[in-house]
């Protein structure tokens, strides 16, 4: 009955009658909008109530003995306690050498510091009498190699603070001043009262895995993505093999198969441009509808290129499916790159689902662009997967033709 129809036909009523056909994946649609939903709330979820407890820094626990009860001793015991650098990191406890060892072999501790009598003097005559580091057992080789860095980048932090005070200090014993010996102590003095009170002449920086964005605005740009990654499977039926050769007829009537196969990628971006407009609309920002057509253009591409490859349209939902959730996590999506290896967030990055994902993320986070580097990417994906689409297509009509 269709090919009679199809005895007279223009372009224009081709467009309307694939038109109708989109229209009729509905009920599919409408199914895989609900398990899109019924994931995106899932994550949520867990991002809420686990997240935070995954990312929360335990403090190593360090065991400080100073040794000696003299005025020096007490700006060593105060300037280690109260280094604002290593706040929400470490903990110092003041301990004695016998419990610092045995906090130690009972893994009650990360580490212990032992700074013996007259350290500061020996660092400001040149003696440099060496400080203790007792560093505990760990089972995992990952927390050792960072509790020793960490350490050791203590131990380096304290030695550049007394640079300079010591650099002065052995000056004057060269210039052969006169109360040499008062005026070092004086300056002594005054050096350790800028280093205990640094927090006065630094800025204090925040830093998060979630990057500039804050948890909620993280999210919020991966549930975006997440829809536009889903927003075409239910519609896969749209892509189906059709019978009796229909494709190689329309050609005969003048319908050329590439004018076929861009019909179906028209109407396939016209339906996922349809989110990122009511998007706009809703946060009446203007600016999202750039990155965000850019993003639907390559995910409706990507999506019938899929359709077009798979023999069966539960394949090319699998195929898009798999795709798009690889670079959905890999990009970030569900836990934030810094966590996951550099090697596979370098590449999804670049997949379209990371693409989309850091346009979204500017979205959210109110910047006016996606940036100049995002919107080359997507335009590559897009020749790529318009063009595949087409030759797939072609090479399978071409393929019947030889039958």
């Amino acid at each position: 009955m269709l090919i009679k129809i199809m005895a007279d036909i223009s372009i224009w009523q081709y467009i309307k009658i694939e038109a109708k056909r989109l229209f009729h994946t509905l009920p599919g649609f409408f199914s895989d909008l609900a398990a899109m939903i019924a994931f995106a709330i899932l994550i949520f979820v867990l991002a809420e109530n686990f997240l935070p407890k995954a990312l929360e820094v335990t403090p190593f626990r360090i065991g400080l003995y100073v040794e000696g009860d003299d005025r020096i001793s007490d700006y060593m015991r105060d300037y280690i306690s109260q280094m604002e650098s290593t706040k929400g990191l470490v903990e110092f406890q003041e301990m004695s050498r016998q419990e610092i060892r045995e906090a130690l072999q009972k893994r009650e501790l990360t580490a212990g510091i032992i700074i013996p009598a007259r350290t500061v003097e020996s660092i400001m005559d040149g003696s440099n009498i060496p400080i203790s580091v007792l560093m505990g057992e760990s089972n995992e080789n990952t927390e050792r190699y960072l509790q020793g860095r960490l350490i050791r980048s203590l131990t380096e932090c304290g030695a550049v603070m007394i640079d300079v005070p010591q650099a002065e200090t052995l000056l004057l014993y060269e210039m052969q001043v006169e109360n040499r010996e008062e005026l070092g102590t004086v300056l002594d003095l005054f050096h350790f009262g800028l280093v205990l009170d640094r927090e006065n002449w630094f800025e204090v920086t925040e830093i998060s895995a979630f990057g500039a964005m804050d948890i909620k605005e993280y999210y919020l740009a991966s549930g975006l993505t997440l829809l536009l990654i889903f927003w075409g499977l239910g519609s896969g039926s749209f892509f189906r093999e059709q019978e009796k050769n229909l494709p190689l007829l329309l050609e005969r009537k003048g319908i050329l198969l590439f004018c076929q196969e861009g019909v179906k990628q028209g109407l396939y971006i016209i339906w996922y441009l349809m989110p990122v407009l009511l998007l706009s609309l809703a946060w009446k920002n203007g600016d999202a509808i750039i990155p965000g057509v850019f993003c639907a253009v390559m995910l409706a591409l990507q999506c019938s290129f899929f359709f077009q490859c798979a023999p069966t349209p539960s394949g090319g939902i699998a195929l898009s499916g798999v795709w798009g959730l690889v670079g959905f996590f890999g990009a970030g999506g569900i836990m934030p790159a810094v966590f996951l290896p550099k090697t596979l967030t370098g590449v999804c990055d670049i997949l379209p689902a990371g693409v989309c994902m850091e346009m979204m993320r500017e979205i959210a986070a109110g910047k006016r662009s996606a940036g100049c580097q995002g919107t080359e990417i997507a335009l590559l994906w897009c020749l790529f997967f318009g063009a595949g689409g087409q030759l797939v297509f072609y090479v399978r009509q071409w393929s019947k033709k030889r039958r």
